[in-house]
């Protein structure tokens, strides 16, 4: 999942809501979001819960909260 491309829409500003395409890697997902959501998984779970799955489920879950999909690029 590290290295698959994500897309969301987001608007530019909020005067004209101009609607802007963000593109990032799984990597760049993880830079961006993983300390907080690990944060908010120990305050949730316990700071002992099983991380074997954590990155994952951390972009999964940035996927859901920001309607991200995947990008299926084809060469």
């Amino acid at each position: 999942m590290r290295d698959k491309i994500f897309e969301y829409v987001q608007p530019k500003d909020t005067i004209t809501w101009e609607p802007e395409t963000i593109r990032m890697t799984g990597n760049e997902i993880l830079d961006h979001y993983y300390v907080l959501w690990s944060d908010k998984m120990d305050e949730k779970y316990g700071v002992g819960r099983d991380r074997s799955k954590d990155i994952e489920r951390c972009i999964e879950d940035f996927c859901t909260v920001n309607w991200a999909s995947e990008v299926n690029e084809t060469n």
